[in-house]
């Protein structure tokens, strides 16, 4: 093999632990953590309710709320 292609394959193998390494992080955070006990939680979404109200959408539009099922966001915005 050359340069070149060797260099390629470190930095793909390289990616290949750095993804291993944050899917085995995630997953431990979701394993051992409540929802409420993440930096990501807010019991009251205010700022992203105000950003899906100031795009206009009605209730019935289709939001994707990235939270791996531990956002509140879908809740509050059916009772606004």
């Amino acid at each position: 093999m050359n340069k070149k292609t060797d260099k390629l394959e470190q930095v793909e193998n390289n990616l290949d632990r750095h993804d291993l390494n944050r899917k085995q992080h995630w997953e431990q955070v979701y394993s051992q953590k409540q929802s409420t006990e993440v930096s990501w939680y807010q019991k009251h979404p205010e700022r992203s309710l105000e950003l899906i109200k100031a795009t206009g959408v009605n209730q019935s539009a289709s939001i994707i709320d990235i939270g791996a099922s531990q956002s509140f966001v879908y809740c509050r915005f059916i009772r606004v």
